[in-house]
């Protein structure tokens, strides 16, 4: 059970450090900065804010997420929260990425 609350953990701090990223950088952005197209027709710059995420105990955790069956959960337990919150988070960073090209392209500079 240790070792599920450190890996929660670290998984919750990894989140909460690329949500606190991608804020700093927000307000370097204009509105219309904000709706800028990085390719034609996708990767418009936004942010995901969910508080919820640390409600859940280290058990609720590693519970199947609500878009898998029980029976793929008993074949594939990977396919828990925790691992939607890891994807989320991967995502996360390759948008805190995209801001950062933005201001580097807009010569603004990151706190």
């Amino acid at each position: 059970m240790k070792q599920n609350k450190v890996a929660v953990k670290m998984i919750l701090s990894a989140w909460q450090t690329g949500q606190a990223n991608t804020q700093k950088a927000l307000p370097f952005f204009s509105d219309d900065d904000i709706n800028l197209e990085f390719a034609p027709g996708s990767n418009k710059t936004y942010t995901l804010l969910d508080k919820k995420i640390s409600l859940l105990s280290p058990k609720n955790w590693f519970e199947k997420h609500a878009l898998v069956s029980y029976e793929d959960f008993v074949k594939e337990p990977h396919r828990n929260r925790l691992n939607v919150l890891l994807s989320r988070t991967l995502h996360l960073n390759h948008h805190y990425g995209q801001i950062a090209l933005a201001l580097k392209l807009a010569g603004k500079k990151r706190k």
